[in-house]
C-alpha cells in the first residue's frame, strides 16, 4: 500500500499538492535531505569563520559563489531538461526513451564542463582578477576547475532520478555531495581554503560517478538510437535557459564580487553572509520545487489543468504566508543570530544582513514558481525574468558605487524577479485548457 493511501482530505487538498503524482515519502525524504543540507551548510560556514577569520571566510565565500556562478551554465540546463522529459516519457509516448535522454544529457554536460575546466586552467590569473579582485587567488580558480566535471555529473544524475521521482536515490546523492562531503572536507582538511576546496573537488567527482554509472550502463545496454536527436531536443529546451541560469548565479554571486572591488574581501564576506542567509531562506522551500517540476509536467501531460490551478495557488499562498513570518523573525533577531553563528567580530554585517533578508518573500515566490513555469512552457520565461532582475540589481548597485548599495540592489532585483514569476504563472494557468 502507498504510504499516502489513508491521507486525510485536508492534507490531500492543502498539504500535499500534486498528490496523485508524488507520495508522502517523496515529500518527506526531500524535505529531510534539504534541511539536513541546509544545516550542514550553516555548520560549514561557521567552521570557515572559526578556522580562517574574516579574510579567509571572505575567500571561501568567493570560491563557493564562483562555483555557483559556473555550475548551472556549464550544465546547459541538462538537469532541468532531463527531469522534465524523463517525467513526460513516463506518462505518455515521447520522442525518445528515458535511457536515451540520460545518455544525451550526460554527453552534453561532460563536454561543456571539461571545456570550461580547461579554459579556467589556462586563464586562472585573469579569471581570479575578475572574480576575486586579485590574481593572487589563481590557485583557487585552478581548484574550482577540477570540481566542474563532478558538479556536472551530479546535476545530470540528480535530474534523472528526480524525473523518475526516485527521490530516495536523488536525495541520497544530494546529502552526500552537498552536506557530508563539505563537512568532511572542512573538518579534515580545513587548514587552508585551497586544501578544503581541493578535497571537495575530488570527492564530488567520485560520488557523482558512483551514482551515474549504474543508470548509464543500463541505458547503454538498451541502445542509444536517436541520441543525436535527443541531444538536439534537450539543447533546444536547455540552451535558451542558460542566460537565465547565468543571471541567477550572478544575482547571488556578484554582490560579493562587486563588494570585493568596492570595499575589499572583508566587506565581501559580510555581504556574502547576508546572501547566504537569503539563499538558505529559499532553500527551506526548495524541496517542494524538486517535486513540482516532474509532477506538474506529468499532470499537464494528462490534461489535469483544473487540479493544477488549485494546487499551485494554494501552494504559493501557504509558502508566502510562512515565509513572511520567518523573514520577520530572522530580521528582528539578526544581531543575536550573527553573534551566535559567526561571532561578535561579524556584527558590522548586521545592517546588510537585515536589508538582504527583506528579499526573502519574493525569493520564495521565485523558488516555488520557477518549476511551474519550466514544466508548463518550453519558452525560457524564467531566463527572461532573471536577466531583468540582474539588470535591476547591477543598475542600483553601480549607480551609487558604495558597498552598502549592493544590498539595496539585490533587494530590488529579487523583488522584481518574484513579481515577474507570479505574473507569468498566473497567465499560464489562466490560459491552460
Amino acid at each position: 500500500m502507498r504510504a499516502d493511501a489513508a491521507a486525510p482530505r485536508w492534507w490531500a487538498q492543502w498539504g500535499r499538492p500534486f498528490g496523485q503524482t508524488a507520495s508522502l515519502r517523496d515529500y518527506g525524504v526531500t524535505f529531510a535531505a534539504e534541511f539536513g543540507t541546509l544545516a550542514a551548510g550553516l555548520l560549514v560556514l561557521r567552521l570557515a569563520a572559526s578556522n580562517w577569520g574574516t579574510v579567509g571566510f571572505g575567500e571561501y565565500i568567493l570560491v563557493r559563489r564562483t562555483l555557483s556562478l559556473l555550475q548551472l551554465p556549464i550544465l546547459c540546463n541538462m538537469g532541468i531538461a532531463i527531469s522534465r522529459y524523463v517525467a513526460i516519457a513516463g506518462v505518455k509516448a515521447a520522442q525518445h526513451t528515458r535511457a536515451t535522454y540520460l545518455l544525451a544529457a550526460t554527453a552534453v554536460a561532460m563536454s561543456v564542463s571539461v571545456a570550461c575546466a580547461g579554459f579556467l586552467l589556462l586563464l586562472a590569473g585573469p579569471v581570479a582578477s575578475l572574480m576575486f579582485g586579485s590574481a593572487q587567488f589563481a590557485p583557487d580558480i585552478r581548484v574550482i576547475a577540477l570540481a566542474l566535471p563532478g558538479l556536472a555529473l551530479h546535476g545530470v544524475a540528480y535530474g534523472y532520478y528526480r524525473g523518475r521521482l526516485q527521490m530516495l536515490v536523488a536525495n541520497a546523492l544530494q546529502v552526500l555531495n552537498l552536506a557530508l562531503v563539505p563537512l568532511a572536507a572542512m573538518a579534515i582538511l580545513g587548514a587552508s581554503v585551497q586544501q578544503a576546496v581541493l578535497a571537495l573537488a575530488v570527492a564530488w567527482n567520485v560520488v557523482a560517478i558512483a551514482f551515474i554509472v549504474p543508470p548509464l550502463l543500463a541505458a547503454r545496454a538498451e541502445g542509444h538510437a536517436g541520441i543525436r536527436d535527443a541531444i538536439a531536443e534537450l539543447l533546444r529546451f536547455g540552451v535558451p535557459r542558460v542566460p537565465g541560469e547565468f543571471a541567477l548565479a550572478a544575482l547571488f554571486s556578484l554582490p560579493t564580487t562587486i563588494t570585493a572591488h568596492l570595499g575589499g574581501v572583508e566587506q565581501a564576506g559580510f555581504v556574502g553572509l547576508g546572501v547566504s542567509l537569503l539563499s538558505m531562506v529559499g532553500s527551506m522551500y526548495a524541496p517542494l520545487g524538486q517535486i513540482v517540476l516532474p509532477s506538474v509536467s506529468a499532470m499537464a501531460a494528462r490534461g489535469e489543468t483544473g487540479t493544477l490551478r488549485r494546487d499551485v495557488q494554494r501552494l504559493w499562498l501557504a509558502c508566502v504566508a510562512s515565509g513572511a513570518a520567518m523573514v520577520v523573525v530572522l530580521a528582528a533577531s539578526a544581531r543575536l543570530l550573527v553573534t551566535l553563528y559567526v561571532g561578535a567580530t561579524f556584527l558590522p554585517a548586521v545592517p546588510v544582513v537585515r536589508l538582504v533578508l527583506l528579499a526573502g518573500v519574493p525569493h520564495i515566490t521565485y523558488v516555488v514558481l520557477r518549476n511551474v513555469l519550466d514544466a508548463l512552457d518550453p519558452r525560457p520565461l524564467n531566463a527572461r525574468n532573471l536577466v531583468v532582475a540582474l539588470v535591476v540589481f547591477v543598475a542600483v548597485a553601480l549607480a551609487i558605487r558604495k558597498p552598502e548599495a549592493v544590498g539595496a540592489g539585490l533587494l530590488a532585483g529579487v523583488t522584481v524577479l518574484g513579481g515577474l514569476s507570479l505574473r507569468d504563472t498566473h497567465r499560464l494557468l489562466q490560459s491552460a485548457t
